[in-house]
């Protein structure tokens, strides 16, 4: 789910002029960008006498005819997505010319943070996020555009859709979903299951001597098993991509540590940084913000995913400190998320990694699973990816937009994915017309 490593990113490429009100009072400069527009949302739809909330986002308008809007949603739940460097997006994602691109931070988020009293804690859920949303697709007027959701952007995109569905709005031509989120995690199970049975898969692929050196007594540099823990555990996140000329574009878990044996003194020290670097990271928002009231309430009212667990290697092992987490007590879990609540009729494609323990295949597999009216649906798996796998494919994104875009359009059916699996190692486990 939620990691300081993963970003969403906002590409801003394309020229507007709009309109700009003045930033609120401690907000980040780029909040006063000319690309961001406002809109007057209903803090609390069903009292409106609550008042209203300035809600931020940024469109830029297609630039070519016939072109859709991406609406992107930001994973999370709990960063915003306007300060990523949009250059570094464009090059990423490869998303083609002339396209148009809606982007939003959440409500108390980013450009959108408040005071804690503005928005209690009961006005932050999926579902306000979703109307949030709606009401600006609405506000734009866009008939013609995709949604394009990651990590918990995969929660959103779904409730959003049914959203739009209840209003009778316009509904995107295609749904694109990547790292998914099918359901809450089973009261009792955290995530810390799937990261430990990552270790154990990968682990298999280390040296005899880099493996030997996590079952000694005293682990490498001489750190503790916890900063070693959080440091395997961010790793396994990103899983091993190839392009299809066979280059590494992400390196692999053996890659990273095999410095630990045969590396330069400059290579340790480097690699001990990291390691170090790791550990320092905040595993959630600095308590007493709009971040963490948010961060908090949505995923222990909806997921519970209890991911705020520590992690240590013991014996060669990536195990988790204990089975419980407190983070969520004190907060009842009733909004529990399942995707089959809502049924998305427009065509989806599913962006997996077999190796990610954020969001796992019977995570992803119940939202595909659950949706029994999509019009057409491909879940697509890259053998060795991670979460967020579809930076992995960058070689192949250009086919990849190919093939989503004709599944879209009417008549079409997914006859291009299977060339992604020859070119780009990118298997379609599942295709349903």
């Amino acid at each position: 789910m939620k990691s300081p490593i993963f970003r969403w990113w906002v590409l801003g490429l394309f020229p507007f002029l709009g309109s700009l009100a003045p930033a609120r009072a401690g907000l980040p400069a780029y909040c006063d960008s000319p690309a961001i527009r406002h809109l007057s949302v209903p803090k609390d739809r069903a009292n409106p006498r609550a008042g209203t909330l300035d809600h931020r986002y940024q469109y830029f308008p297609p630039t070519a005819p016939g072109r859709p809007t991406f609406v992107l949603l930001p994973g999370g739940p709990g960063p915003g997505i306007y300060d990523w460097n949009a250059k570094e997006v464009a090059d990423a994602w490869q998303l083609p010319e002339g396209f148009g691109m809606l982007s939003l931070d959440p409500r108390g988020i980013g450009c959108n943070r408040v005071g804690l009293k503005e928005i209690p804690a009961r006005l932050y859920s999926t579902r306000k996020l979703a109307e949030d949303t709606a009401e600006i697709i609405a506000r734009e007027r866009l008939k013609n555009f995709v949604l394009f959701g990651g990590s918990y952007g995969t929660q959103w995109a779904t409730e959003l859709y049914g959203v739009l569905r209840e209003r009778k709005l316009p509904l995107p031509r295609l749904v694109i979903l990547e790292g998914t989120l099918g359901r809450a995690w089973p009261v009792g199970r955290g995530q810390t299951v799937d990261f430990e049975h990552q270790w154990k898969v990968q682990s298999r692929e280390l040296s005899a001597k880099v493996l030997g050196l996590f079952k000694a007594k005293r682990l490498p540099f001489d750190l503790d098993a916890r900063t070693w823990g959080k440091y395997l555990h961010d790793q396994l996140l990103f899983g091993t991509y190839l392009g299809k000329d066979g280059t590494t574009v992400h390196r692999s878990l053996p890659d990273a540590l095999e410095p630990l044996v045969t590396g330069t003194s400059e290579e340790k020290e480097k690699l001990k940084e990291e390691v170090v670097s790791s550990a320092r990271e905040p595993q959630e928002p600095p308590r007493g913000t709009s971040d963490e009231l948010m961060t908090r309430t949505v995923l222990c009212r909806e997921t519970r995913p209890e991911w705020l667990i520590p992690m240590e290697v013991r014996d060669g092992l990536l195990v988790s400190i204990a089975r419980r987490s407190r983070y969520c007590e004190g907060t009842p879990f009733d909004l529990e998320y399942s995707a089959d609540h809502v049924q998305i009729l427009s065509p989806i494609v599913y962006l997996e990694g077999a190796r990610d323990p954020a969001t796992p295949y019977w995570q992803s597999g119940a939202h595909f699973a659950g949706q029994r009216h999509a019009s057409k649906k491909v879940y697509l798996q890259l053998p060795k990816g991670g979460h967020a796998s579809g930076l992995g494919i960058r070689d192949c994104l250009k086919a990849f937009w190919k093939a989503s875009f004709a599944l879209a359009n009417d008549g079409e059916d997914a006859r291009g994915f299977p060339i992604l699996e020859k070119v780009c190692r990118l298997r379609p486990i599942v295709t349903i017309r």
